[in-house]
């Protein structure tokens, strides 16, 4: 038989078996928690909700954290919900459909509510109760699927419980309440205008300012003691940091949550990442590390040790690969990804979604170095044993002459530069040729192929507003 035909064969099948492993795993954790479950040995919370409650009422209180996310983060620590059916992996894709629901429509498929049922009604009873424009009332109504999930997982009623654990339990009005800490709007004193949010750094022990929610002095034992007694898993660890680094945190509009970038991202990942030869396991893996690809940026996380025993190995090497150094160029960032399939995946979709608020005059970076990475990372993920670099994939491909990628790659490494529109660098930059659209990419199902050496892209040009020039 061809050595080829073999190897696929074989990789084919340590892809299914990796695959049937994981499923067997995922079910004897199912089994084993609703078994500590229904003996009334398995908490409703994985933190005490006498010590969390508190200091959520605090964040929101200071704006450091949206409604949203709070009641998001507050759901994350219980996973005993209805439709995750104790399974970590099924909790993380619901929860990851519901935090990027656009509609109620949405919302209602994911939530499993029925047309005209009681639920339906109360949803949108919320949504036209809710002040502000769509976004706002479909985040309400976000809350509310939170809040009802989060009071049937910590009522013990119809099941026998140790005493304490009724103290545990929490209402969907409890939680309204608790929301209600967060200042709808904050006004000089001659209220006529609204202040702008000011959020300053928070100050660590040991004198450093950070992005981060919460002190890592807070909150890094706690989860390190949670995990070490089985009392947390490592999906509710990646949900939970991934809210916690970027609460504080604004995307380029200055208004958005940060934590909505990480979110769409990993949303992304679970996705399409069986499109990419992605087991199941290495998309739950994949995913993870999609909430946390950001996390060394402006929090307090050390990579190289804070991370360790709350997350799988694999899932921390692929945060770090997703990490730029200081002293390497963006061509030597993407290399290292590539050389990864899960950064590389990630770092696909991470494009793909600092593409889509492009408009009508797209940044740089979005003309110039997202086309290229996006097009180079998805050569190297369909020929893994091809260790061509960015230069040398942009020269055989005939993307642009050499000179125009050397002017690329010195902007790319300047923020002030690189956060120009790029009608700026037009004319001396030019077009790009001969390369896929983002969405071409996304929807592309790879196949290794190692007798090409040269990925040959895609010469029809496509018009995506997002992506080109």
């Amino acid at each position: 038989m061809n050595w080829k035909i073999t190897n696929n064969l074989r990789t084919t099948f340590n892809r299914m078996s990796s695959g049937a492993g994981f499923a067997t795993e995922r079910r004897w954790f199912s089994l084993k928690h609703l078994f500590l479950d229904k003996v009334g040995l398995m908490p409703n919370w994985a933190i005490d909700r006498d010590v969390i409650i508190p200091k959520l009422s605090e964040v929101l209180s200071q704006r450091h954290m949206t409604k949203m996310n709070a009641a998001a983060f507050l759901c994350a620590l219980s996973i005993k919900h209805v439709h995750s059916h104790y399974d970590p992996v099924t909790f993380l894709g619901n929860f990851l459909k519901l935090y990027n629901a656009k509609t109620i429509q949405e919302i209602c498929e994911i939530e499993e509510i029925a047309p005209g049922s009681s639920a339906h009604k109360e949803l949108w009873s919320v949504y036209h109760s809710a002040p502000g424009k769509n976004t706002k009332r479909i985040e309400a109504v976000k809350i509310r699927c939170w809040a009802r999930d989060l009071e049937r997982a910590t009522n013990p009623k119809g099941r026998w419980a140790f005493p304490g654990h009724q103290r545990q339990s929490i209402t969907v009005t409890e939680i309204e309440e608790l929301l209600k800490h967060y200042p709808s709007q904050m006004r000089i004193p001659d209220g006529e205008e609204e202040v702008p949010e000011i959020v300053e750094k928070l100050q660590e022990s040991d004198g450093s300012r950070t992005n981060s929610a919460f002190p890592k002095d807070d909150y890094l034992p706690l989860l390190r003691d949670l995990r070490a007694k089985g009392q947390i898993n490592e999906t509710q660890c990646g949900i939970l940091l991934c809210f916690i680094l970027h609460s504080r945190e604004k995307r380029n509009d200055k208004k958005t949550s940060y934590v909505t970038h990480p979110m769409a991202v990993a949303n992304l990942v679970r996705q399409h990442g069986e499109r990419y030869g992605l087991n199941s396991r290495d998309v739950w893996m994949a995913t993870l590390a999609a909430l946390l690809h950001d996390g060394g940026e402006k929090s307090n996380i050390n990579l190289d040790q804070d991370l360790d025993g709350l997350l799988p190995p694999q899932v921390v090497e692929a945060i770090k690969c997703l990490h730029k150094r200081d002293d390497e160029s963006y061509s030597q960032y993407l290399e290292r990804c590539a050389s990864n399939p899960l950064a590389a995946v990630v770092k696909l979709c991470d494009i793909y979604h600092n593409s889509t608020d492009a408009g009508s005059n797209p940044a740089f970076k979005q003309v110039y170095v997202y086309p290229i990475a996006a097009n180079y990372v998805q050569y190297r993920l369909k020929h893994p044993n091809e260790k061509l670099s960015v230069a040398e994939f942009v020269k055989h491909n005939k993307i642009c002459s050499e000179e125009v990628f050397a002017e690329i790659e010195r902007i790319a490494q300047h923020d002030t530069d690189k956060k120009k529109p790029a009608s700026a660098y037009r004319n001396s930059l030019g077009d790009l040729n001969n390369l896929k659209t983002m969405d071409d990419i996304l929807s592309e199902t790879i196949i290794s192929n190692e007798e090409d050496p040269v990925a040959h892209a895609d010469s029809r040009r496509k018009e995506d507003p997002s992506l080109q020039p």
